[in-house]
């Protein structure tokens, strides 16, 4: 809750009379209204103006007969200064930022704009006069003709009208990339250590010890990875594995990611491929997230000003006014699977009308005009290959319409011994969401063998459909594949084929489907009776070397909750290449300790039985602190031939580390293990650490603020160098950033409680926080003639600024900058008649401050002219 500017001089005027009778001084307000104090608000309602506000002059005049106060009445009004606003822009909020307000040339005062501030209000700088952008404090109507802004200060809302045609068509939700943030120069690594000790009854023993460190490197837009690990046992000794390494930027123009050394390719269209090599790809976070997916666009035409309400499954989704004519509405969100849009029309002379828009998705379902594109190059990476060829592969995806989206790929290696070619269509229709696309793969080594075939051998097709239906809240999704002869081969399957014809080791054969059917379906049923849902496949395969060539596996489940218990129970069957049937079942239930605290233990149980085990496991797990820090559990295996196993565990997440200890024991061993984790944070400020962090993190810098409480994570407090880690942050969109003052040293004020950042993918990215540190000093000024300086006078410093106000008996309390321990303050008031002022040389006395309300040490100081 924020305080109205207000606030401060209030308070000291109530600290100052604290030695006087317990009186309250009151403003009257005049509630009268007339013609001309009112004025038309949306709709055409009228709504009256601020009344003006009157000091009561009842009691103060007691004591202090002609003190004037007329500085406090009158309507509410802005002072020129700076101050912490909410900002908003033809009503749509911008959040919370610092605005500086100044007098214009009519001393009329108005706020000053940063060319940032502009950008966000999604301002086109292409209707500004030239050179806008390089004045740091910018008037909005001496710049945009028709803009209007209007502070309130009881809310200390700032709202700034923009007519139309200075503003950017963008879609909802559109980040400037000027405001993009690429971040600082950093190095950090995050690490995990492990170690594990078994005892057995036979008194052997065995002990393992893993580490593994995830290290990054930013400078500018470049980002640098490495992962490696080492693992050590009784067994095989100490093993050490370069897991991967590469580089990383961001190519904002092409709304794509370039990325060098070990990658993977997309798995869009072809199945992924691990590579060491470089590969250019779109990135969808770049865009605004009512862009990102697919989702239709919505046609329509307005007779009249009309109010357009789309809804989805009966939940609205989307509102908005019109003009008469023609409308386009192409930045929906994406809702997974869809369900068909009910679009609305509701004109201003009454009249209604309803029409269907058919919305289902697949993931490779574009919007209209838009498109997708990865291109790839480098060596294979596999373990179990001799020989790994250099792959290159390129795929493309363009949305057509609303109905039809095209795609296609190829693949080829060198020295060609394999490509693969590939193209296809999704298409949106009522019926619901269809894919189709067929492939073509190319192998040297069935031309060598004579195995040639005509031009509908080595082909594979796959057809898929995806539909919600919103009667019966079915969720539906199918996928067939066909494979034209035991000639198709996918990338990996080729390479694996051919390293079992040159080694003679049929191991690495893999199995060539003929076909094969992937079905899932989900379904709501009615209110509190839970869903349903169903899965499985089932598929051929060419020449098995198993006694079958056909293998299916079968899954059903159902769950629901009663109150704030939840219960679920699930089916399934599986039959490999050998005919050998694998039949589960699982039942399992969740059920809290209570149900007003939100840390409250909650005890899991659940029974599964297989052909080749029974298993009865119950479990108990809670939170505790104040910040859900300290974690811990306890479980109890059973199992078939009376295996039994039992343990607990206890776990911290801290704002530097988290670790976790359990213990285990079965009937012939008992197994003891610890882990910790945590990141390191090298900077420009220092040294921190982190108990996590992403690709994508913030540095806060907080100086003066340590144990302050970073949000919105939880366990985040700033360290002794004035710096606290947030471990990850969303890139390309807004982050909101939040300091709690509590624990932070008492005295230190905040210049704001939220900022906003938006990071490019990977960055590092510095977000400051204006700190102050002042002492509260509570003072008692006396005249040379020795009389006390009147009520309400106001004590100011070099720069104009009002640090406090006198007083019943002089007495005056001020906050003061604790890196200006003395100064000369200027004390000026009018009473009656009079009209004087004075100074007064202060100076820092620790005695005179406090730190609690228990006493109120005062220093007495002598104003002179």
């Amino acid at each position: 809750m924020r305080v109205g500017q207000g606030g401060k001089i209030a308070l000291s005027l109530v600290v100052g009379s604290l030695s006087i009778y317990p009186a309250v001084n009151y403003a009257d307000e005049s509630h009268i209204i007339n013609n001309s104090d009112t004025q038309p608000v949306d709709g055409g309602a009228v709504a009256p103006k601020k009344s003006a506000v009157k000091f009561n002059r009842g009691f103060a005049n007691a004591y202090n007969e002609g003190t004037d106060f007329s500085i406090y009445d009158g309507e509410p009004t802005t002072q020129p200064g700076e101050y912490f606003v909410e900002v908003t822009r033809n009503k749509k909020t911008l959040g919370t930022h610092h605005i500086k307000f100044v007098k214009d040339s009519a001393g009329n005062v108005e706020p000053c704009l940063s060319a940032e501030m502009l950008l966000k209000m999604d301002v086109n700088p292409e209707t500004l006069p030239l050179g806008w952008q390089n004045n740091a404090c910018i008037l909005i109507k001496g710049i945009i003709p028709g803009a209007t802004t209007d502070y309130d200060t009881d809310d200390e809302i700032l709202q700034i009208t923009i007519p139309q045609r200075y503003l950017n068509n963008n879609p909802e939700g559109y980040i400037n990339p000027m405001l993009w943030d690429e971040g600082v120069p950093s190095f950090s690594a995050s690490y995990n250590v492990s170690a594990t000790s078994t005892q057995y009854d036979d008194h052997t023993s065995s002990n393992y010890y893993y580490g593994s460190l995830l290290s990054s490197l930013k400078w500018g837009a470049w980002r640098l990875y490495t992962y490696d690990n080492i693992n050590t046992n009784d067994e095989t000794g100490t093993q050490w594995s370069h897991l991967s390494s590469y580089v990383q930027r961001a190519v904002i123009p092409l709304k794509a990611e370039l990325t060098a050394g070990d990658i993977n390719t997309t798995g869009s269209l072809f199945d992924t491929v691990a590579l060491r090599g470089v590969s250019l790809m779109s990135d969808e976070r770049m865009l605004p997230q009512s862009l990102q997916g697919y989702a239709p666009v919505v046609r329509g035409v307005a007779d009249t000003n009309a109010r357009i309400t789309i809804k989805q499954n009966g939940n609205l989704i989307r509102e908005m006014s019109v003009p008469p004519g023609e409308f386009v509405i192409d930045d929906l969100y994406a809702t997974g699977y869809g369900g068909d849009l009910e679009v609305t029309i509701n004109e201003s002379n009454g009249k209604t009308r309803t029409f269907i828009t058919p919305y289902a998705s697949l993931p490779m379902l574009l919007r209209p005009g838009t498109s997708k594109f990865s291109a790839t190059a480098g060596e294979v990476r596999s373990e179990s290959l001799r020989h790994t060829p250099v792959l290159m592969e390129g795929t493309y995806q363009y949305g057509l319409n609303n109905t039809v989206t095209v795609y296609g790929g190829g693949q080829i290696t060198a020295p060609g011994d394999y490509a693969a070619l590939m193209g296809g269509m999704a298409i949106n229709t009522p019926l619901g969401a269809l894919g189709i696309d067929l492939t073509r793969s190319f192998t040297s080594f069935e031309d060598e063998q004579d195995n040639a075939c005509d031009s509908i051998c080595n082909l594979s097709l796959k057809v898929s459909l995806a539909k919600y239906i919103d009667q019966t809240g079915t969720n539906l999704s199918l996928a067939g594949y066909r494979y034209s002869s035991q000639n198709y081969y996918s990338l990996m399957d080729a390479l694996l084929t051919a390293e079992a014809q040159e080694t003679g080791d049929d191991s690495f054969l893999p199995e060539n489907y003929r076909d094969k059917i992937e079905v899932n379906i989900s379904q709501s049923l009615a209110p509190g009776w839970g869903s349903v849902f169903a899965s499985g496949y089932y598929g051929r395969v060419w020449d098995s070397r198993y006694s079958r060539n056909t293998q299916s596996s079968y899954q059903f489940g159902y769950s629901n909750s009663w109150r704030s218990v939840s219960y679920s129970v699930n089916l399934s069957k599986t039959i490999d290449e050998d005919g050998i049937e694998d039949r589960a079942i699982y039942l399992g239930m969740s059920v809290p300790f209570g149900t007003l605290h939100t840390k409250v233990p909650t005890l899991n149980a659940a029974v599964s039985y297989s052909n080749q085990d029974a298993k009865l496991r119950a479990s108990l797990y809670g939170n505790a602190g104040e910040y859900n820090q300290f974690d811990y559990g306890t479980w109890f295996d059973y199992a078939q031939e009376h295996q039994t196993n039992f343990g607990f565990n206890m776990g911290y997440n801290g704002s530097r580390a988290q670790g976790n200890i359990s213990y285990s024991q079965t009937e012939t061993s008992y197994t003891g293990s610890i882990n910790a984790s945590g990141a390191v944070v090298v900077h420009g400020g220092g040294v921190n650490f982190s108990s996590s962090l992403g690709n994508t993190f913030g540095i806060v810098e907080a100086k003066g603020a340590a144990g302050a409480r970073i949000y919105p994570e939880l366990t985040s407090t700033v360290s002794d160098n004035g710096y606290a880690i947030i471990s990850s942050l969303s890139p390309y969109q807004y982050n909101e950033i939040y300091v709690e003052a509590k624990g932070a040293p008492i005295g230190v004020e905040f210049g704001e409680s939220k900022l906003q950042t938006v990071p490019t993918a990977g960055a590092s990215v510095k977000i400051k926080l204006d700190t102050k540190s002042t002492s509260t000093q509570f003072i008692q000024i006396n005249r040379v003639d020795g009389k006390y300086i009147p009520y309400g006078a106001t004590i100011k410093n070099e720069g104009d600024e009002v640090l406090g106000i006198v007083g019943q008996g002089g007495r005056a309390m001020l906050s003061l900058p604790q890196d200006k321990i003395s100064g000369k303050l200027r004390v000026s008031w009018t009473s009656g008649k009079e009209k004087g002022s004075c100074f007064i040389d202060y100076k820092m006395d620790k005695t005179s401050s406090t730190n609690s309300d228990e006493d109120i040490p005062t220093q007495h100081l002598m104003c002179k002219k």
